[in-house]
């Protein structure tokens, strides 16, 4: 998942006290490739907008139509829940895509894609956008990055990253406004210019749209709206949450500050996990090639993989198709402060005991 509007190209999360440190962690990839270099290979279509969108079109209805026969075929309640919350997800990485700019050469098409795959999911497309911007331009920036807050011991926020939190971190971030401001509210923090205010009131106005029409479409009964749509959206929450933290945390990170961060040492900082090839798949591949994603905000997921593997990228670990369940919980046990560590920070795992 500019201006807003403008694309983005060299843009730039923790709950109990960490334990010992993992012992039966997914192992790492045995024959993975030797070490990529530090400077991101430039790759020649990257900068080149999409000139037609009847590819992207297709993702987008794909996704849909899975969407639509898991409602239609109603199947036993954990696998359409959990069914369901995946094909939002999968929606929700689509509209990622119109938010860099990278959906469709055309910002037309990319905004109105964005809302219809944002606001089904009612997310405020235009302040997500921005806020997600400057998560690409500040990764791993300890002060500037907060998408996922990086935490000391002497933070406040330890609240927000306990695992309990996990299903309700995304409305807590987007209309609470925790750590970015409120993506719904014009007078936010967030917002610089009133181009900006407008269109969050634009794209706060149009979830709120969405959310007549699901209730409507659902005949206004809160136990169909419950289960049909709270539920699983409240597991793409959970997903959403997942998936970033993994691919920004890891025992070994180092997060930088102040005069020793790069926007490359950022991006070398982030994690490609495999999930399987059918969640690889199914989720458009920002899980087995963000990395790649993190240097080329251009290139569409439909060509992550392909180009990824180009550029000699491989998955630090292959988790398994449900193994990336457990390795979330061990890291994020493992991950929630950071210590200063010769001039970066690093996670203390090692010398802390749980509780």
């Amino acid at each position: 998942m500019s201006q807003p509007s403008e694309s983005i190209s060299h843009a730039a999360k923790p709950i109990s006290h960490a334990a010992k440190p993992i012992s039966h962690a997914a192992k790492p990839i045995s024959h993975a490739a030797k070490p990529i270099s530090h400077t991101a290979k430039p790759i020649s279509h990257a900068a080149k907008p999409i000139s037609h969108a009847a590819k992207p079109i297709y993702h987008t209805v794909k996704d849909y139509l899975f969407l639509a026969v898991i409602y239609y075929l109603d199947p036993p309640a954990p696998v359409y829940i959990f069914a369901a919350g995946c094909m939002m997800w999968a929606l929700f990485v689509v509209g990622h895509d119109c938010g860099h700019g990278s959906f469709s050469g055309s910002t037309l098409i990319n905004d109105v894609i964005g809302h219809l795959t944002h606001g089904c999911l009612l997310v405020p497309y235009y302040p997500w956008q921005l806020s997600h911007s400057r998560h690409h331009r500040y990764h791993m920036h300890k002060d500037k990055d907060n998408s996922h807050k990086w935490s000391t011991p002497d933070d406040d926020n330890y609240t927000m990253h306990n695992i309990f939190m996990l299903p309700f971190y995304l409305p807590a971030y987007l209309y609470l406004g925790a750590f970015d401001g409120s993506h719904i509210r014009p007078g936010s923090k967030m917002f610089t210019d009133n181009q900006q205010r407008w269109q969050c009131i634009i794209s706060s106005l149009w979830c709120l749209v969405n959310i007549v029409v699901i209730t409507w479409f659902l005949d206004f009964n809160p136990y169909k709206i419950g289960y049909y749509y709270m539920l699983p959206w409240l597991v793409f929450n959970s997903l959403l949450y997942i998936i970033t933290f993994l691919q920004h945390h890891d025992l070994e990170t180092t997060v930088y500050d102040g005069d020793n961060w790069t926007f490359k040492l950022g991006a070398e900082e982030t994690i490609d996990l495999s999930y399987g090839w059918f969640f690889d798949w199914l989720f458009h591949h920002i899980t087995d090639c963000h990395k790649f994603h993190h240097y080329h905000t251009k290139v569409p997921h439909y060509e992550l993989s392909a180009e990824s593997a180009k550029a000699g990228y491989v998955p630090k670990q292959h988790l398994g198709h449900f193994g990336w369940l457990l390795y979330f919980h061990k890291i994020h046990n493992h991950t929630q402060f950071l210590t200063r560590q010769d001039n970066v920070y690093k996670f203390a795992t090692a010398d802390t005991d749980s509780n």
